[in-house]
This record gives C-alpha cells, sequence and structure tokens, in this order.
C-alpha cells in the first residue's frame, strides 16, 4: 500500500506505533523501517477492494514523504518503482494488489497518496 507523510524523516521514525515498513525521502533514500513479515500499522482501519479487511496482517507499507501540496520527486518515483518491482518479484503480489491508501480507506484517505502520477511506477 502507497501513501504519503507530511511529517519529516525523523519525525516519521516512530510516532505512537504507527510506522510503514519502508519509507522513501525526498532525494530517493529508501529507510526500512519494519521487516517486511513483520506487522506494521500503516493502513488504519481498511478493506482491499477484493474485501479482505485487517489489512495492515498481509500488507506492506510504502510511504513517501512530501507535503500535500507538492508531489513527489522524481527520484522518489524511481526509487519507489524499484522498490514495487521488487517486492513484486520476491513475494509475487499480483499488480492489483499494488494501491494507495485511498483505495481501501476511501472515507478517511480520499487523497492518499496526494498529487500523485501512478504512471510513473510499473
Amino acid at each position: 500500500m502507497i501513501h504519503t507523510v507530511h511529517r519529516g524523516l525523523s519525525q516519521n521514525t516512530k510516532h505512537n506505533g504507527v510506522a510503514p515498513h519502508y519509507l522513501i525521502a525526498r532525494n530517493g533514500d529508501i529507510y526500512q523501517l519494519v521487516t517486511d513479515k513483520a506487522v506494521a500499522y500503516h493502513a488504519g482501519n481498511s478493506k482491499m477492494p477484493d474485501g479482505r479487511t485487517n489489512v495492515n496482517n498481509f500488507s506492506i507499507g510504502v510511504e513517501l514523504i512530501y507535503a500535500k501540496n507538492d508531489t513527489p520527486t522524481e527520484v522518489q518515483y524511481d526509487s519507489l518503482s524499484k522498490l514495487v518491482d521488487y517486492l513484486v518479484d520476491k513475494y509475487k503480489i499480483p499488480l492489483k494488489n499494488i494501491v494507495g491508501h485511498e483505495d481501501i480507506s476511501p472515507a478517511n484517505r480520499q487523497d492518499d497518496p496526494a498529487n500523485f502520477d501512478w504512471n510513473k511506477i510499473s
């Protein structure tokens, strides 16, 4: 699941037990905050388009750092694309399951990721 965070890197690494598995900084650096197999509390109360709930229990969360009125940098898109390719290959994730927060929690996250061009990732 892909979403945005509007806090800086240091603020995002410890935020009340809520964290994605991966965080992509403005310069494209990728930080792994939680191991892939561990539950990371990034999805909140959400449901996949296929009806599965408890999304935190089976998903890998990726956050990009940028302000809501901004857009991801080209290097963030590049890093995200490489990370998605790696995770899809490693875990045999169907592409239909690469979703934004808005896709699994539309009531709370109507524009998350904000100003995001899905055509720029694999």
